[in-house]
């Protein structure tokens, strides 16, 4: 994996934290052991596979939520920068109706990990087979899923040991 380029400039919120952005144009939101969390800087749109596209070609995955501090470390990007766009997960139950993997992961879309860590809105994670990928929903964070075609900023993550 080739390392994410050099930072060009910061952004300042307005409670004054920094963020930084990469001459690629991702911001890196946080990390949390071995990942570090992305999102696309300008806060453009995109369907789930542009999203997924997205992330590979800047040679990160889609982004992977493992646990509760994972979770956090995004909803604290959210509060610091009162960025409130929902992110895409990096999560579908294509094939599988109601069993939610991540893709990616170095794997591909045809290999899926299943998801042992949710944060479910629990009126919003069987949506049939209209609602296969799934969001960081903006107004409380929870994952709701939604139409692969549904719009929304790409979160994508980089691994490392």
């Amino acid at each position: 994996m080739r390392a994410v380029p050099v930072i060009v400039f910061m952004m300042v919120t307005a409670s004054n934290v920094f963020y930084t952005v990469n001459s690629a144009g991702l911001l890196e939101i946080g990390s949390f052991e071995n990942k570090t969390f992305y999102r696309e800087a300008e806060g453009f749109s995109h369907t789930y596979m542009e999203f997924v596209e997205f992330c590979h070609s800047h040679d990160l995955q889609p982004a992977s939520i493992s646990n509760h501090d994972e979770q956090s470390t995004v909803q604290h990007h959210f509060n610091e920068t009162q960025f409130y766009r929902h992110l895409w997960l990096g999560i579908w139950d294509i094939g599988s109706e109601g069993q939610w993997h991540w893709v990616g992961q170095g794997q591909g879309l045809s290999s899926p990990v299943q998801a042992d860590y949710s944060n479910w809105d629990p009126n919003h994670q069987g949506g049939g087979r209209e609602e296969n990928c799934a969001i960081i929903r903006n107004s409380d964070f929870l994952w709701v899923d939604v139409p692969c075609s549904f719009a929304a900023v790409p979160l994508c993550q980089s691994d490392y040991a």
